[in-house]
């Protein structure tokens, strides 16, 4: 079974209001562009740091609402599901925000810069309430040219194969229904992203080709649903947001 993509949003760069903010430096350096994404109960929230907001949609790519954000420099969106509240990583000012409806308010300063690389991506701990790096950064990663899945409870690593060797892991979340769902780049093609669906047990019951180049160096580009996953995509041209549901068929 092969997985299909859905196009939910699909606009220039900076083509309007609803349009998502890509920003490309006159000399050296890379391009930025939307550098968040989170679903949560049936919408997608995006971080548009170029433009200093959130915008949120509906499954069907309409826009709910837009909240504007004191910060230029917003590079993580996380969810704090203690009480469904939002909380933003301003990593090169090391502050976190805490966005409760249209409220922003800064939750606080936190050590980002100094104790985490740029492009982390962080999780909420509610017991601690402490932001941390994401537990989804190290569930797999590639080695031999495999997918190599870390397993609880002290099972052995779980190793998968694919019809071309893996070169590196870029992004791993898990369903509403417990699948795992991994982007992954194959060697040799460095511009095309793939995604695997695995269930329970490690099996691949579903893969894809995300044929987009990300002409961006984005924080955070899948989120999972509550059957699949959301994926942020761009290249040259726009910026666009694509579906992937349980079955297997576009959503």
């Amino acid at each position: 079974m092969r997985l299909t993509a859905r196009k939910v949003v699909a606009k220039a760069w900076n083509s309007g209001p609803d349009a998502l903010g890509l920003f490309i430096p006159k000399g050296e350096g890379p391009a930025s562009g939307p550098s968040g994404l989170i679903y949560h109960r049936g919408q997608l929230h995006l971080l548009d740091s170029v433009n200093r907001r959130i915008l949120v949609y509906d499954r069907n790519g309409e826009v709910v609402s837009t909240l504007a954000l004191p910060t230029p420099t917003a590079s993580d969106l996380m969810l704090d599901a203690s009480d469904d509240s939002l909380l933003i990583v301003d990593h090169i000012a090391d502050k976190i925000y805490k966005v409760r409806g249209v409220q922003v308010e800064l939750l606080g300063e936190a050590s980002v810069k100094t104790d985490f690389p740029y492009r982390t991506k962080f999780e909420y701990d509610a017991k601690t309430k402490e932001v941390v790096e994401s537990s989804a950064n190290h569930i797999a990663d590639a080695a031999g040219g495999n997918l190599v899945i870390q397993r609880p409870g002290g099972q052995a690593p779980l190793t998968v194969k694919f019809d071309g060797p893996v070169a590196f892991v870029e992004e791993v979340a898990t369903d509403g229904r417990g699948n795992l769902w991994v982007m992954y780049t194959q060697e040799g093609d460095y511009r095309t992203r793939r995604l695997a669906r695995l269930d329970a047990s490690g099996r691949v019951v579903g893969t894809a080709q995300v044929d987009v180049w990300f002409a961006f160096d984005a924080t955070r580009r899948m989120t999972a649903t509550e059957n699949g996953v959301a994926i942020l995509a761009g290249d040259s041209k726009g910026g666009r947001l694509l579906t992937f549901d349980f079955a297997g068929a576009g959503r």
